[in-house]
C-alpha cells in the first residue's frame, strides 16, 4: 500500500475499494471534492495537484507542477471554484481557476514561508497557518490576507511555538479549529 486513495463506508467504516494507486501519486498530503464531483489530490513527492475523476479514479490531468511554481503542496481549499494550494517549501500560496495557475499570496508577503492549511473565515478572508520553524527562526501564526487579492492583513494568532507544528485550520459556526503535531 501506500500513495493510495481509499474509500470507506461513511457509517460503518468498511473498506469499500482503492480507487486511485501508484500512478502519479507520491505522498499524497491533501485532497478535496470539486463541485462538480471530480478528486483534486496533492502529490507532495512530484509537487504536483492532480484531477481525478472520483467515480473511475483515472486521472484527469495535472492541473499544478513544479512549473508553475509548486514545491511541497500540502493542503488545499476550494472557494468559490478557484483552487487554492499551500506550497510549503518556497512560501506561497497558488491559485488554479480552472485555467491558470497565478499566485495568490506571494512569498515573504506578512513573513510567510512555510505554509500548511489554509481556509476562508466568516470574514472572507484567507488565514494560513504558517508552520513552527524548529531553528526559532518563526514563532508559528495564523496569518491573514486579504481574501480578493491576497495581500497581507495582519497575523490573526501570533506566536504558536507553544504549539509546535500547527498543521490545519478549520472554521466552523463555533470557531476556528487548529490541529498541531510534534
Amino acid at each position: 500500500g501506500g500513495d493510495e486513495v481509499l474509500r470507506y463506508d461513511a457509517v460503518n467504516g468498511t473498506y469499500i475499494d482503492t480507487l486511485i494507486s501508484g500512478g502519479r501519486i507520491e505522498v499524497a498530503t491533501d485532497m478535496v471534492f470539486a463541485d462538480d464531483g471530480t478528486l483534486y489530490v496533492c502529490s507532495w513527492g512530484t509537487d504536483e495537484v492532480l484531477h481525478y475523476d472520483a467515480s473511475s479514479g483515472n486521472l484527469l490531468g495535472v492541473v499544478m507542477a513544479a512549473s508553475d511554481g509548486l514545491d511541497g503542496p500540502t493542503r488545499m481549499f476550494l472557494h468559490e471554484g478557484k483552487l487554492l494550494v499551500s506550497s510549503s517549501q518556497n512560501g506561497q500560496v497558488l491559485c488554479y481557476d480552472g485555467g491558470a495557475t497565478t499566485v495568490f499570496v506571494s512569498p515573504q508577503s506578512g513573513g510567510l514561508t512555510t505554509p500548511m492549511g489554509l481556509g476562508y473565515g466568516p470574514d472572507g478572508n484567507l488565514y494560513v497557518v504558517e508552520l513552527t520553524d524548529e531553528d526559532g527562526n518563526n514563532d508559528g501564526a495564523v496569518r491573514r490576507y486579504d481574501g480578493i487579492d491576497g495581500s497581507y492583513i495582519d497575523d490573526f494568532i501570533p506566536n504558536l511555538w507553544d504549539h509546535w507544528y500547527p498543521i490545519s485550520l478549520l472554521f466552523t459556526a463555533e470557531g476556528m479549529y487548529l490541529t498541531s503535531s510534534g
